[in-house]
């Protein structure tokens, strides 16, 4: 029951890892930076119809930034996770442990110490 709580905390991780990681790799790719140049300034006018359609494709392809960033960092999780389970077989009594010795340790119960 724990490890599943753990997991549970785990998806939301992953996605928002994936997304900054995603925001991240975006902002340093060279279309990003010339897309950057294009775009007026604020109430400004768009200098060509193929700067607008310019900036509209590079924030399109943006998104499979983001699905790359996601594979990375689920990828990344799930190695640790991996490393978890295989170097410590008992991940759940391990986390039972830490939640009772949270809750006990003033009443001199934690089985870790």
């Amino acid at each position: 029951m724990v490890t599943g709580m753990l997991v549970t905390t785990l998806a939301p991780t992953a996605l928002h890892l994936g997304y900054a990681l995603g925001g991240t790799l975006f902002q340093f790719s060279p279309r990003a930076r010339a897309a950057a140049d294009l775009i007026p300034a604020p109430r400004g006018r768009w200098k060509t119809v193929a700067d607008r359609h310019q900036v509209t494709r590079t924030l399109i392809y943006r998104k499979f930034w983001r699905l790359i960033a996601m594979i990375l960092a689920n990828a990344a999780i799930l190695g640790l996770l991996w490393l978890l389970i295989t170097w410590t077989a008992s991940v759940g009594w391990t986390l039972r442990n830490v939640a009772y010795c949270a809750t006990a340790w003033g009443y001199e119960h934690c089985p870790l110490f």
